[in-house]
């Protein structure tokens, strides 16, 4: 028995530790970011197309389906497509319900549209979008963004913390039965 809480230990306590650093690594970048850090590109929409993606996960013999929605864009005199993607759940939606939807109306009728993102993930093919304005107006926001990714970095950070908590209060005896 002393044997499994000290098992229990040492994974909670790495596993805490884990998740933490994942938290740090994955979403701290986004969530302090300023706008002096930011690139943009200005220009007219070259390309824009939305579209609601159907997600289906299998996990051993259950399956879960939920939708997913996208907008991918692209400006002239930039090879970059921009892509913003939401998961929508399991939820039935019509067209004129979906963000994206209303945004990519307002990408085809607006004239100069402006992107702001971070210069570093161009690389990836796919950069993280920070700022959009369309003819002056500012569709999303850098402080919506940093929003989401410091409260996905709070949520892991939190449950990485209980973890690592629950393996460093656990005490087992020096002496290990066999």
């Amino acid at each position: 028995m002393k044997y499994f809480s000290l098992l229990f230990k040492n994974k909670a306590t790495i596993s805490g530790v884990s998740i933490i650093l994942i938290a740090c690594f994955l979403f701290l970048p986004s969530a302090i970011i300023s706008e002096s850090q930011l690139t943009k590109i200005q220009g007219k929409i070259a390309y824009s197309s939305a579209y609601v993606e159907d997600i289906v996960n299998k996990k051993g013999i259950t399956e879960t389906k939920s939708k997913r929605s996208s907008l991918e864009f692209k400006l002239t005199g930039s090879p970059q497509i921009f892509y913003l993607r939401e998961n929508l759940g399991s939820i039935n939606t019509y067209n004129s319900d979906i963000p994206h939807y209303n945004l990519n109306e307002a990408l085809k009728n607006t004239k100069t549209a402006t992107v702001w993102f971070r210069k570093s993930f161009l690389s990836e093919g796919k950069p993280e979008i920070f700022r959009l304005d369309l003819d002056g107006k500012t569709e999303i926001h850098l402080q919506d963004v940093r929003l989401k990714s410091q409260n996905l970095l709070i949520f892991m950070s939190i449950i990485g913390l209980i973890l690592l908590a629950l393996g460093l209060a656990i005490n087992p005896s020096k002496n290990i039965n066999r």
